[in-house]
């Protein structure tokens, strides 16, 4: 699934209305003469893109979603038709204040990582607290350095010091080695935990 890039401020918009096709500021950069929703094809498209430094005011603050849509071969995704937002999940505000893009990277070539265990699975990095916070925008794990697993940029299971693993969901808390759970178990019960709702635009933390 590809990736839209925006500042800060639409953010809030979008998560309302989807993205709406249009010939915005940037348009001349890509050589858009038609209404478009313009999407990057892989996270690796973004991270290549040069030109965004000029793109958009100096220390203006970027908002980074992921769309459910299917990413056409090379860098661009151009879509005519409006993406509405159910198909739209942000997945950070203020994308200049992450240190650690692996959890991005390893979206990459993922189709339907919130349909499909393997796919969800093949999410999986591991990072520290603190990148994780910054990746999502909470502080409360700013000074922490406690390791995650981290699956769709968003869901985490906590790696302990001893080797196990340990899942908090609302009220529940697994570990494994204790009544038979595994990670695979774990990674079970974390998948199954973000499908209720098919909301991509505000995916849930544990």
């Amino acid at each position: 699934m590809p990736w839209h890039l925006t500042p800060a401020e639409n953010r809030f918009d979008i998560l309302r209305d989807g993205l709406v096709p249009s010939i915005g500021p940037r348009s001349d950069l890509v050589s858009e003469a038609l209404p478009l929703v313009h999407l990057f094809s892989r996270f690796e498209d973004l991270e290549s893109a040069g030109w965004l430094d000029d793109a958009f005011k100096e220390g203006a603050a970027l908002a980074l979603f992921h769309v459910d849509v299917r990413a056409e071969e090379g860098a661009w995704t151009e879509v005519p038709d409006a993406i509405p937002a159910e198909r739209v999940r942000l997945v950070c505000a203020d994308f200049d204040a992450v240190s650690n893009y692996a959890p991005l990277r390893a979206m990459d070539g993922v189709a339907s990582p919130f349909e499909d265990l393997e796919g969800f699975r093949a999410t999986r990095t591991e990072m520290a607290a603190s990148q994780f916070g910054e990746l999502v925008g909470d502080g409360q794990w700013e000074a922490d350095e406690s390791r995650f697993l981290v699956y769709v940029a968003g869901y985490w299971i906590e790696a302990l010091d001893d080797g196990r693993h340990h899942l908090t969901l609302e009220n529940g808390s697994w570990i494994t080695g204790q009544d038979g759970e595994t990670l695979e178990t774990l990674e079970e019960r974390l998948f199954e935990f973000t499908r209720p709702s098919q909301d991509l635009t505000d995916a849930p933390s544990p």
